[in-house]
């Protein structure tokens, strides 16, 4: 009975496997964007008052607004910020924590609570696992931020230009960093950002990318 009650009950999501729900596809080889393609519109049900939302990133929106004080939902590791919709998944972040042996935030994502291990695998699992979220996620700390106004805000405030990198070529909404101009415009289409034109050239030579607000 001990186990049971420091041990939280998983989301919804694990005991749907047999449809091609869970955090590994269908089965052996199955990829996350063939496992997602198999996936019926089911919904997802917040554990804490059974309120039914129509995504993982709906459901995390309205975990933050209508549980955003219950302390099992956040991260307690000062300067993380990440916040979820189910307990063992805090839970488990936590662990990821321990796991470093560094001070960087573990790229868990708040949706689903997997681990990846760099930026560009965590951007591959946004955009084939959560479609309709992947263009609030930062590029920085990989935490999500619900839309992308507030993404900007986000990346603003709480990364703003590192000492040192004027010459990185950074994405003005998400801050994630790129090794050229042509393939950051076309990242921007994430966002649901076109640009048009060539990227301009001030006189002293640096790149202006054109501000999206």
């Amino acid at each position: 009975m001990h186990f049971v009650r420091s041990n939280p009950m998983p989301v919804a999501d694990h005991f749907l496997a047999p449809l091609g729900r869970d955090r590994g596809g269908g089965g052996p080889g199955t990829t996350e964007a063939s496992a997602g393609a198999d996936r019926p519109a089911l919904g997802e049900v917040c554990e804490t008052c059974l309120a039914y939302c129509s995504d993982k990133a709906d459901l995390w929106r309205h975990a933050r607004r209508d549980h955003g004080a219950d302390p099992a939902l956040a991260c307690r590791v000062p300067g993380c910020g990440k916040r979820f919709f189910a307990a063992a998944m805090s839970a488990a972040h936590a662990a990821h924590h321990r796991l470093r042996a560094d001070d960087a935030v573990p790229l868990t994502c708040e949706l689903c609570g997997c681990l990846r291990q760099n930026i560009p695998t965590f951007r591959k699992h946004m955009v084939t696992a959560h479609p309709e979220a992947a263009g609030a996620f930062c590029g920085v700390c990989g935490s999500y931020v619900a839309d992308v106004p507030s993404l900007v805000d986000h990346v603003r405030r709480r990364h703003g230009e590192t000492p040192g990198a004027r010459n990185v070529i950074r994405c003005d909404v998400c801050g994630q960093q790129y090794g050229n101009y042509r393939i950051m415009h076309e990242h921007r289409t994430v966002h649901g950002l076109v640009d048009t034109g060539l990227v301009r050239r001030s006189p002293k030579g640096r790149a202006s990318v054109p501000r999206p607000y």
